[in-house]
């Protein structure tokens, strides 16, 4: 791991703790609709044409890349390594996207969405491999102007090609390992005291409680599993996912970045979790971001949330 990336992360964690930012949740003008289908295709041709740096041309300079089964990418220089790795150890056969929900903040811009790939890998024999599931942008605007912010993937299921996905040459941070924001105002304060909330729900797989932190038009793109619209279907989810959950002898849930955003926030979560399951044992980590939305009656609840292991 390149040690220097978490002061990339660090500045990062700043200018978001210390630049709340416009905030409204209105349905997406026809501008940034068509904007935001423009950039949909725009991905997709550059998914297929394998070119890396008009990809990495829609990043911010501290633009954030958490891609599954590989550490978090920082900075857009990073993101556009990851991509040309990528690209020479897999042929891109097919590529799309589907918008599934848009989020308009004012000066964030945040859609969600799920994909369809197919890759062929030349370690294998140049065997194809489909791969589906989740994905979401975060978008910031700065005088007219869009730049990536953000972008996470996950996929619905644990693909056969999960360890050709872990780019070894490619800088990444595992956050999870790392500084996360300290506990100095309310907002913070809310979140640590959710997050340990979360964690007991999880380890004791109380799916009543668990479910108890998303909203009636929560949008969740869970990993391993797809898109679950809804509280109620949410519920039935997690009602079966508990079911098949390991045994947590430690987790630990936290946050790296807080991205305040009036009635919303922006969370950047993490998690170390220590696990057994029978005779096979371990520790995994993985990241999250969960869109929380400041209700009529004063409590935070996730309308939209993605996660994906490292």
């Amino acid at each position: 791991m390149n040690r220097r990336l978490p002061a990339v992360a660090g500045g990062l964690i700043a200018v978001l703790l210390s630049a709340p930012i416009v905030a409204r949740e209105t349905a997406l003008p026809a501008e940034r609709l068509a904007w935001l289908d423009s950039h949909r295709e725009q991905y997709t041709r550059a998914m297929l044409g394998e070119k890396s740096d008009e990809i990495a041309a829609h990043y911010s300079e501290q633009g954030r890349l958490m891609p599954p089964y590989h550490a978090s990418v920082f900075g857009r220089a990073n993101a556009r390594t990851y991509h040309a790795t990528f690209f020479d150890r897999f042929d891109v056969r097919k590529y799309q996207r589907v918008q599934t929900k848009a989020f308009d903040l004012g000066s964030r811009l945040i859609e969600v969405g799920r994909y369809t790939m197919t890759l062929d890998v030349s370690a294998d024999g140049g065997a194809s491999h489909e791969i589906n599931g989740g994905y979401m942008d975060i978008w910031e605007q700065t005088a007219g102007k869009y730049s990536l912010l953000t972008h996470i993937w996950n996929t619905d299921s644990y693909p056969a090609i999960a360890n050709e996905l872990r780019l070894s040459n490619v800088p990444g941070v595992r956050t999870a390992l790392e500084a996360h924001v300290p506990i100095k105002d309310d907002l913070s304060f809310e979140l640590a005291a959710l997050n340990a909330l979360h964690e007991d729900a999880i380890v004791q797989a109380d799916d009543k409680v668990w479910s108890m932190f998303f909203a009636n038009d929560a949008v969740l793109l869970a990993n391993h599993h797809g898109l679950v619209l809804g509280r109620a279907a949410i519920e039935e989810y997690l009602a079966r996912h508990v079911k098949d959950l390991s045994v947590f002898e430690k987790l630990d849930i936290r946050n790296d970045a807080i991205d305040r955003a009036g009635r919303y926030v922006i969370e950047y979560a993490s998690h170390v979790a220590n696990w057994r399951n029978g005779d096979s044992s371990g520790v995994n980590t993985g990241k999250n971001i969960r869109l929380w939305r400041r209700e009529p009656d004063g409590f935070l609840k996730v309308i939209c949330g993605i996660g994906s292991y490292d």
